[in-house]
């Protein structure tokens, strides 16, 4: 009986070790994670832009008039152009030059769509200069145009 309380004593405190150990590790880790999480890729003074994304748009089909909510946020430096393609390349939509904190509401195709499910079609916002309209940085976004 002696001997297994002993034994039972010894695995407690060996348990107990490993138990440390894994925790000072991990803490290490995560110290190393923090670390590499509190990277900032843009210092204060450096200006980028924020491009809204989309995965989907629903228009009403065999119309030419669509109802969107196209926006450039306040915080960017640039005019925002749209465009929207097929997924065959066709463009259907191209914006004017889209201001700072302005939002589109309305569009006008150039095409009118069937009813249907549109696949792997194209938003593209290309970014200009609000100085002098050089181009800048832009985005593309897959995305499902499902008309009804």
């Amino acid at each position: 009986m002696k001997n297994k309380r002993i034994i039972i004593c010894i695995s407690a405190i060996i348990l107990i070790f490993a138990v440390v150990l894994i925790l000072h590790f991990c803490d290490q880790t995560n110290e190393q994670t923090k670390k590499a999480l509190d990277f900032e890729p843009y210092s204060a003074s450096q200006d980028y832009i924020k491009i809204p994304g989309f995965t989907d748009l629903r228009f009403k089909a065999e119309e030419l008039e669509q109802a969107v909510d196209f926006y450039n946020p306040e915080e960017n430096k640039c005019y925002f152009q749209i465009s929207i393609y097929l997924s065959d390349e066709t463009l259907i939509y191209q914006s004017d030059l889209i201001t700072p904190s302005e939002t589109l509401n309305k569009i006008s195709l150039l095409m009118p769509l069937e009813h249907g499910i549109y696949r792997n079609c194209i938003l593209r916002v290309d970014c200009f200069s609000l100085d002098d309209n050089t181009p800048l940085n832009g985005g593309e976004f897959s995305i499902t145009i499902n008309t009804f």
